[in-house]
């Protein structure tokens, strides 16, 4: 099976189609929210986007209240079509608390395309992100936070090609797990913690991400996760420093292994080499008398981490 990456807004319309595909070939090909469009409430296109929500969930927008339910509409038909993943990219992050009143405001300057101050960019970022959190943790789903990057940086290029086209970087925002922090500090108190992998750019923060997630772990086996290595990461190098970070500040044989975000099947053979560096990491740590050599004790934990942590942490196959 294969998880897209879609747009709350998206009708998925092929995913339709596969589903009736699904009854004769058994493989799943399954939607994964992104709501990158409804976060960007400082762009040009934020109100044509809030139209083109409105029409496919039947919610009219005019405040922040409007906006989640019609969030929450989509998540009802994400999750009819077998979806139980978002993914969120936060490429900066401050956390700021808002009032509802003060969230209708703003939505009402991103409409009228009325330049927003860094403050209102903050507070609406910060509750749309809790009403999300809140969202995934009512429908079981597991959500994704991609951490401390920086896109777009070659302006010229940019304009002349788009997007995604290879001028990104790692990001360098030095508080951003702090942020992270005060996010889930204050939707515990609301006892609302969904199924959450954390991933950052920046292997900077990954001790910080791996101890903040054990403050905030229960209800579920390894609820919280420190993501894969990453983009830049998703190196050998990369790869054995998470697992190393991860074995030593949380329980590895709960991790549910790589992922592939890449819009290219040529990417695929990542898994394979994520497995071998994992099989290396092990064996070392077995040589060196820190693990049982145990064979086939280790060999459940590659087989766990490869495959079945994640069959049964996601529940793609309930």
């Amino acid at each position: 099976m294969v998880c897209t990456t879609d747009d709350p807004a998206s009708e998925l319309h092929y995913h339709q189609l596969l589903k009736q595909d699904e009854q004769t070939d058994g493989f799943k090909v399954l939607p994964a929210m992104r709501p990158d469009q409804a976060l960007q409430i400082s762009r040009t296109t934020y109100g044509a986007y809030l139209e083109q929500l409105s029409k496919v969930s039947g919610v009219v927008i005019h405040g922040f209240a409007d906006l989640t339910a019609a969030l929450r509409q989509r998540f009802e038909f994400f999750s009819q079509m077998g979806g139980s993943l978002s993914d969120h990219s936060l490429e900066t992050f401050t956390f700021v608390p808002a009032s509802e009143a003060q969230l209708d405001a703003i939505i009402q300057k991103g409409i009228a395309n009325t330049p927003l101050t860094a403050l209102e960019q903050n507070q609406y970022v910060t509750m749309l992100i809790e009403a999300l959190m809140k969202l995934n943790d009512e429908f079981d789903w597991t959500m994704q936070f991609h951490l401390n990057s920086a896109r777009n940086l070659n302006t010229p290029l940019f304009e002349k090609i788009g997007a995604d086209t290879g001028f990104d970087s790692m990001g360098a925002q030095p508080d951003m797990v702090t942020q992270i922090q005060h996010l889930y500090t204050a939707m515990c108190a609301k006892q609302v913690v969904p199924k959450t992998i954390l991933y950052s750019l920046n292997p900077n923060d990954w001790l910080a991400l791996a101890t903040t997630m054990q403050s905030f772990q229960g209800r579920s086996a390894q609820r919280l996760q420190l993501g894969a290595a990453w983009w830049f990461n998703d190196t050998a190098e990369g790869m054995t420093e998470q697992l190393r970070t991860f074995a030593q500040q949380s329980l590895l044989p709960n991790f549910v292994g790589m992922l592939t975000d890449s819009r290219s099947f040529l990417s695929y053979p990542r898994h394979e080499y994520f497995r071998r560096v994992l099989c290396n990491y092990l064996g070392h740590l077995a040589t060196q008398g820190r693990v049982p050599d145990d064979l086939e004790q280790l060999g459940k934990i590659v087989q766990d981490i490869s495959y079945n942590n994640a069959h049964d942490y996601f529940g793609f196959f309930q």
